[in-house]
């Protein structure tokens, strides 16, 4: 292997040094500004405008074209703005720049959303294999073989390398990494193919597929969600579709940032390459009205010769009749997109599985990242045949056990950071996608979501838990259900099993009897694991509630609006409801408008004296632009009269939007928020209000909410995960920054704080029942040590919670007092 790594380098030395590289055509960003026929009018220029954000509202389109297409918008008499003169040149200058701001201050800035609660950003540690590469922090080609051998090396029974039989042109190969238990063995396991960089220059494409493996293959020993889905999946990647295309921007421009996107076909007459994305074999070739192809060698949209005619494709193709894949992703860059088949939607109607899925899964997948998602005319504003998508689900592949793969593209990355994100930007992108590469793992094979249907308050001691199953993924096992009791609870009863559920998209409700533990008094908390299991996975939900709380709030919406006062257009819709036939939306009519600011405001204060403990919950379902249109759920300690300020809470789903928490993005699905309003405890004027802001460009359906309420405790209510658990969709769950010791105590305990931020943390000490026993409030710089004085405490097990209300993260340890 050495020898024909080395006679391959040194063949492809000789042939760089025989043949000159040409400076490559310099590529503008820019900002069309559209005519009243919008996007058709672009495609009747035969632009390569096959990238970029499309703004319906103000009818512009940001992408990324060469001069001849410049000069082709000056001739056609186009109004634009030149965004980056010289794409090349800009990243270089700010990978010089950034360069600078590391060596002077130690860091580079985060992203936005980094800062506040709930991000996933912070949650996932960066792999110790993860490391930046040489060109402008991207790997070379040689760096990606490399970094796939070393996985080999290290993890040889998790990790295999197939080299493909098909060569480039340029006599370079293809190689796909599997990563599985028993990896050399083909095993009747679902399985999922990931390829990146079919264009040569969206290195994002690759990047975030290696964070993604080395992530797996570190965390496999360490995590026994890592290892379940390991275990019970066979996932490949192929992280480099176009060898050629990227050595080629490697030596024209070897400080980074290359702007060559097919691969290196010799076309003759001094034209060079494919676009591999247009040359498979599913519509090839069909031309019409929105669809971006050119026949044309010089194109970078240039379909080539015949479908299936280079050997990358070639390739794929026979690899992909070899497995039975259920799910193919297909990264690219830029625009922030989750792009679903077809690009000739009339010759493949959906069937109501399909619809249910990409539906499901593309909200799903922008949970985090909050990635529009539609077909080609939805996202990018125009169509693309011959892609790798259209084939997967509707090519050669045969039959066996399904007839097709569910087929997506992605393009990772604002329109703002480019094909090229400057170095400190690779990290925060590659972590954007993780949650989403997760969950198509997971949607591969068996998997369900599981929603807890009872409300906060659980009011006897007998009784049973609601729940209900929806399936999520694409193959049909068997699933349980079963209570695990972790507090307050004497006995549940039998596990639920199902032998699965048929379609896609079909769900089952079901209650599992409990008895809670004799004794208990109003206010407790009531603990326990809701397990599912499917396909060899074991996903776990933890659900917390309060027995006999005081209710505070409960409104349902049945009666209208008269609890809330309200601005702009909020009222009750009965376009959708989780419970009865109304709910509480920001624009009940239709779609929101551009530039809003308001709010839905309960009519009176909330009263929490007297309680140690406090929740909010509802439940809501949403479709906004991500990041520019969203909900804040916000309380003031003033009350709700004119000048009261009100801040920004964390939820189970909100992401840090701006400066503060906010639900944004998509959510089809009524799922559950709750909110701890711990830290508000003993407040006599506490105000709730709901407020939703838009910006200037899109809009979608809004906001819905629904059964709404507030209850308080003497006993303390925790989000607090069991051993090992995530959500019912896999979160990402932070390692802890504490030490506890020692503990048997008697005296003294001692909490070491190894965050490497500031905290500002809340220590409580509760009994076994929920009592609450010692609180204590701290500010925590990194290597301090927080004495507590627990010698008066009884002896007995105690709870002790460690609370960062700035992030919403919470650490649970069980102490023993002697």
């Amino acid at each position: 292997m050495l020898k024909q790594t080395l006679a391959s380098c040194m063949t492809i030395v000789m042939f760089m040094s025989s043949q000159p590289i040409p400076a490559q055509v310099p590529y503008s960003r820019v900002k069309i500004n559209l005519p009243v026929v919008g996007m058709k009018a672009l495609h009747q220029l035969d632009l390569d405008a096959d990238h970029g954000e499309y703004d319906r509202y103000n009818q512009t389109f940001t992408t990324t074209l060469d001069q001849r297409d410049i000069r082709k918008l000056d001739s056609a008499g186009f109004s634009y703005t030149v965004l980056v003169a010289d794409e090349v040149a800009d990243f270089q200058e700010n990978a010089l720049r950034e360069k600078e701001a590391i060596r002077t201050l130690g860091q580079s800035q985060k992203f936005h959303f980094e800062n506040s609660c709930s991000s996933h950003l912070t949650a996932i540690a960066k792999p110790a294999g993860f490391i930046n590469g040489s060109y402008g922090g991207y790997y070379t080609f040689a760096q990606m073989q490399s970094r796939i051998d070393s996985m080999v090396n290290h993890y040889p029974h998790l990790v295999q390398k197939i080299v493909l039989p098909q060569t480039t042109h340029g006599n370079r190969p293809l190689i796909v990494v599997k990563i599985s238990d028993n990896v050399t063995l083909n095993e009747n396991e679902p399985k999922a193919l990931y390829t990146g960089l079919h264009h040569a220059r969206e290195g994002m494409s690759m990047m975030n597929l290696f964070f993604f493996m080395q992530y797996l293959v570190e965390n496999y020993n360490a995590d026994t969600r890592i290892k379940s889905l390991v275990d019970n999946r066979e996932l490949y990647f192929l992280p480099c579709a176009n060898p050629d295309g990227y050595v080629y921007n490697e030596t024209a421009t070897p400080g980074g940032g290359g702007m060559w996107r097919k691969n290196r076909r010799n076309n003759g007459s001094g034209r060079y390459g494919v676009d591999l994305n247009r040359n498979y074999g599913v519509d090839w070739g069909v031309s019409g009205a929105n669809i971006n192809i050119s026949t044309n060698p010089s194109s970078d949209s240039y379909i080539g010769p015949s479908a299936f005619s280079e050997p990358e494709t070639q390739a794929i193709r026979q690899f992909s009749q070899t497995r039975n894949f259920s799910i193919v992703i297909d990264h690219h860059a830029y625009g922030n997109y989750y792009v679903t088949p077809y690009g000739v939607p009339a010759n493949h109607p959906f069937t109501s599985a399909d619809m249910r899925f990409y539906k499901y899964a593309s909200a799903l997948m922008a949970r985090y990242n909050g990635y529009f998602a539609g077909d080609g005319m939805e996202t990018v504003a125009y169509y693309a045949v011959g892609n790798s998508r259209d084939y997967h689900m509707a090519g050669d592949l045969g039959v066996g056990s399904k007839s097709k793969t569910y087929g997506y593209t992605v393009e990772v990355g604002p329109s703002s950071l480019g094909f090229w994100p400057t170095q400190s930007n690779i990290l925060p992108l590659a972590k954007s996608m993780f949650f989403a590469n997760m969950q198509m793992a997971y949607m591969a094979g068996s998997y369900y979501e599981l929603q807890d249907m009872d409300r906060l308050a659980v009011t006897n001691t007998t009784g049973n838990f609601r729940f209900s199953l929806l399936k999520i993924g694409l193959t049909n096992s068997a699933v349980s259900v079963r209570v695990v009791p972790l507090q307050n609870i004497q006995s549940v009863g039998s596990t639920f099993t199902s032998s699965g559920l048929a379609n896609y998209g079909d769900s089952v409700q079901a209650t599992i009897a409990y008895t809670l533990s004799p004794g208990i008094v109003p206010g407790s908390k009531v603990r326990f694991v809701y397990e599912v299991s499917t396909g060899g996975i074991v996903l776990n939900d933890t659900i917390e509630k309060i027995y006999q709380p005081v209710s505070i709030l409960f409104d349902g919406l049945e009666s209208g609006t008269s609890n809330w006062n309200l601005t702009g257009s909020w009222g009750t819709s009965t376009t959708a409801a989780y419970a009865g036939n109304r709910s509480l939306s920001e624009s009940p009519a239709g779609s929101y408008t551009n530039n809003l600011n308001t709010t839905a405001t309960y009519f009176q204060p909330l009263d929490l004296t007297n309680a140690s403990g406090a929740y909010l919950s509802f439940w809501v379902k949403h479709r906004a632009q991500n990041g520019a249109d969203k909900l804040q759920i916000q309380v003031s300690p003033s009350g709700i009269g004119a000048g009261s300020s009100f801040t920004s809470l964390c939820g189970q789903h909100t992401i840090a939007e701006g400066t503060a928490p906010a639900l944004s993005g998509i959510r089809e699905n009524w799922t559950r928020e709750t909110i701890d309003l711990s830290a508000y405890a003993g407040a006599s004027n506490l105000g709730l209000r709901f407020l939703f802001t838009s910006n200037g460009s899109g809009v979608d359906d809004g906001f819905y909410i629904d059964n709404i309420e507030v209850v308080k405790a003497p006993a303390i209510v925790l989000h607090q995960p069991a051993t090992p658990v995530t959500d019912n969709l896999i979160e990402i769950l932070p390692s802890a920054p504490y030490t506890l010791y020692p503990n048997p105590a008697s005296e003294k305990l001692n909490l070491a704080y190894n965050g490497e931020a500031k905290a500002n943390i809340q220590v409580h000490i509760t009994t076994m029942s929920g009592t609450r026993v010692y609180f204590q409030q701290q500010l925590m710089s990194k290597h301090d040590v927080l004495s507590l004085d627990v010698s008066k405490l009884k002896a007995q097990l105690y709870i002790l919670t460690v609370t960062d209300p700035a992030t919403g993260r919470q650490s649970v340890f069980k102490v023993i007092k002697q």
